[in-house]
């Protein structure tokens, strides 16, 4: 699978899960993740791929400068637009990245690469994915995709493992 495919697949599922609630479930404080609601977590998600996408053409990324568009978090269609939005930018080329955050008072700076930045949202996708799911559950909305919120790695795991305990 291509890295961009990759992507695209992962910020599907996240497109499906918001298309599949209704707006008050979308921003809905959970109990289970301490009130924060399903539309804090998509926004946080989408804002990483914003700032990758839009740093692109000043050669670095510096997640910290996230803008935190609170729309996000309580308009599940504006929050589908900026999906949108993201997923139409996935097919940029990869080049060489400053990667910068800063730590306490102390900002570092190392070389990365579009792609690596790439997996690296989309690693934290399925992290945030996975602690959507937990207020989907608490909410009892079914449908959830399969492997939603579950690591490649993970996935390939189990699969293995299944494959095992059928011989």
């Amino acid at each position: 699978m291509q890295i961009n495919s990759l992507i695209k697949h992962g910020l599907k599922d996240i497109e499906s899960i918001i298309q599949t609630i209704d707006n008050d479930i979308y921003s809905k404080p959970s109990k289970a993740l301490n009130f924060v609601s399903i539309g804090e977590h998509v926004r946080h998600i989408i804002e990483f791929f914003m700032v990758l996408q839009n740093q692109y053409t000043l050669n670095y990324v510096n997640y910290d400068e996230r803008k935190r568009n609170l729309r996000m978090e309580k308009d599940k269609v504006f929050a589908l637009e900026m999906l949108n939005e993201c997923l139409s930018k996935i097919e940029t080329s990869d080049k060489t990245l400053s990667f910068k955050m800063t730590i306490k008072d102390t900002t570092i700076e190392i070389k990365s690469t579009y792609y690596r930045e790439l997996i690296y949202a989309h690693e934290h996708n399925i992290h945030h994915q996975a602690l959507i799911k937990i207020a989907l559950n608490e909410f009892e909305i079914q449908n959830i995709p399969l492997g939603f919120g579950i690591a490649e790695s993970t996935q390939r795991h189990q699969q293995t493992q299944k494959q095992i305990s059928s011989l």
